[in-house]
């Protein structure tokens, strides 16, 4: 079952609950809870599911942003070495996990963090702008330089990260989690760092969930093949989160950009969370047609 993710946000269905009626609607009847909008209380969402027929199969971290600063509102203080940020993604993190149990969701997203780089979005930005003109090679050679700084700097905040999920494990019990690849370069975690990650945290419910443009954009950065992230760890899988990329920018609809989503789906079983998520002001006539791309690519 293809569930949306309630990024599917604008101005036609400016809060979760109508982003979710407005979905409803053009026929879908499952849903992550992501981390757009002001949020509805469990039982808001259990009312809501009840009355229109709704499954949540995951939330994405952090889930409420009320009261958490702009820079932390993707939970990436959980490898901070600020111990306020971090004490603040790890509440956070926790106040999610009890959502999502309340709701029935099977899993979390978690972003494990970042390695503090100098000049990190600027770099990205950088090579983003040489991949957008063409200039792959030189792009590839400057992230080379990049990674090669971010990752002398990686294994205290990994280790951090890792510290602060296991302390998310001893206050919430086992609900599982899905680590995400990311779209930046200095994000965590990369393909050694989640193997690490994944075995520091057994035997606490830790899987690997992939998202289809994060890891295109990560593999024209020169960081690693994007279908090596589904090689190397499809047997620890928890969920995908399907959208399109044309040439840098993601998130976009399926079938508007680069990818082959027939790729993906031998890594499908029948328990792999399945979440298409896109911008929020994508139109309804275009949500309906990236579910048929999905779809019509073998994964329903």
């Amino acid at each position: 079952m293809l569930a949306l993710s309630t990024s599917w946000l604008g101005a036609d269905h400016p809060t979760v609950e109508s982003t979710i009626r407005a979905a409803h609607e053009v026929g879908f009847n499952a849903f992550e809870i992501g981390v757009a909008g002001e949020m509805l209380s469990a039982d808001e969402f259990k009312a809501l599911a009840d009355e229109l027929g709704l499954t949540y199969v995951s939330v994405h971290n952090i889930a409420n942003r009320r009261g958490v600063p702009p820079d932390e509102v993707r939970g990436d203080g959980l490898s901070s070495t600020d111990a306020a940020v971090r004490e603040r993604a790890i509440a956070k993190t926790i106040e999610t996990i009890e959502l999502a149990r309340a709701v029935g969701a099977r899993c979390v997203v978690i972003h494990a963090g970042e390695v503090e780089t100098p000049d990190g979005d600027e770099r990205q930005r950088h090579a983003v702008g040489l991949i957008n003109a063409g200039r792959i090679d030189e792009a590839r050679a400057f992230m080379k330089e990049s990674l090669a700084a971010r990752n002398a700097l990686a294994p205290k905040y990994v280790e951090i990260a890792g510290n602060s999920l296991a302390e998310v494990f001893r206050r919430t019990g086992n609900f599982p989690i899905g680590l995400e690849c990311r779209v930046h370069y200095y994000s965590i975690p990369l393909p050694g760092e989640f193997d690490f990650l994944y075995h520091a945290l057994l035997p606490h419910p830790v899987s690997y969930w992939h998202d289809t443009g994060h890891a295109r954009v990560g593999e024209m950065l020169g960081l690693w093949p994007a279908l090596a992230w589904l090689e190397r760890f499809g047997r620890m899988l928890a969920g995908f989160h399907f959208h399109d990329v044309r040439v840098m920018s993601d998130h976009e609809v399926p079938g508007t950009g680069d990818l082959d989503f027939t790729t993906f789906k031998p890594y499908v079983k029948e328990d792999t969370i399945r979440v298409i998520e896109l911008h929020y002001g994508t139109s309804a006539a275009q949500l309906v047609a990236a579910r048929r791309v999905v779809e019509g690519a073998g994964i329903e």
